[in-house]
């Protein structure tokens, strides 16, 4: 193992969790000291902490001599590859129908679901600005989240442990980049990362867990868009006055 490695797991498992509650807390101070949640500047941010962490990697991969395949970059498929993406599509179809779900929600519904958030309600798209802001944001959580959480985290770990372990520490890590969203966040989060990754070793390359990845995150924001506008009984309401 060489030192860039050790320095990339202590970066990953606790100075990034623990960076992430801390700025974290502060926005929420902030927000409860009456300042108005600066959404797009947080997902500009979030982005650019993403790219800088990967083009780091990705600097000292180049240098190390490293192939890119021990990332998953490469156009091998796996034996299980058309199983494994037919219930990845399986699966956001099932989140798309959830997003359809609340845009038909009514407003008691959909104040139900905003409460449910928890202080997370700050950090969601209100606008169409913003959700072009959270789109561009998932699309880099789906390459750069990949390439560290499952190409880099779970090569390391296979170093060392069997697939299994190695699939459950790095989903662990992931639950923990997240949590910010409280132990509930980290348990979803990391359950999540683990069906990311038994699509990564099904597929045999990185790039379906990417696009996946990417396309998750697009299909929850557009449903957490559509739980901040009115409802179709409310515009109607308004109407009729």
């Amino acid at each position: 193992m060489h030192a860039v490695d050790i320095v990339f797991l202590l970066l990953l498992l606790i100075v990034q969790p623990w960076l992430g509650r801390r700025s974290w807390r502060r926005w929420l101070t902030a927000i409860a000291a009456g300042e108005a949640p600066d959404r797009p500047r947080q997902y500009a941010v979030t982005m650019l902490i993403e790219w800088t962490a990967l083009a780091v990697l990705a600097a000292c991969w180049w240098f190390l001599e490293r192939p890119w395949a021990w990332l998953g970059l490469h156009d091998a498929s796996g034996p299980w590859v058309l199983p494994a993406v037919g219930i990845a599509f399986a699966g956001l179809a099932v989140f798309c129908v959830s997003a359809v779900q609340v845009r038909r929600s009514d407003a008691a519904k959909r104040r139900e679901m905003r409460d449910s958030l928890g202080d997370l309600a700050h950090f969601m798209p209100r606008t169409a600005h913003e959700l072009k802001g959270f789109m561009a944001l998932s699309v880099t959580a789906g390459i750069v989240e990949e390439l560290l959480y499952r190409g880099f985290l779970l090569w390391l770990f296979m170093q060392w442990m069997p697939t299994w372990l190695a699939v459950l520490v790095s989903s662990i890590g992931f639950g923990l980049a997240h949590s910010y969203q409280g132990a509930v966040g980290i348990v979803r989060t990391a359950l999540v990362g683990a069906a990311f990754a038994a699509l990564y070793l099904a597929t045999g390359n990185i790039w379906w867990p990417m696009l996946f990845h990417a396309l998750l995150d697009i299909v929850q924001g557009i449903q957490l868009h559509a739980l901040f506008q009115p409802a179709d009984t409310d515009e109607a309401a308004t109407a009729t006055r």
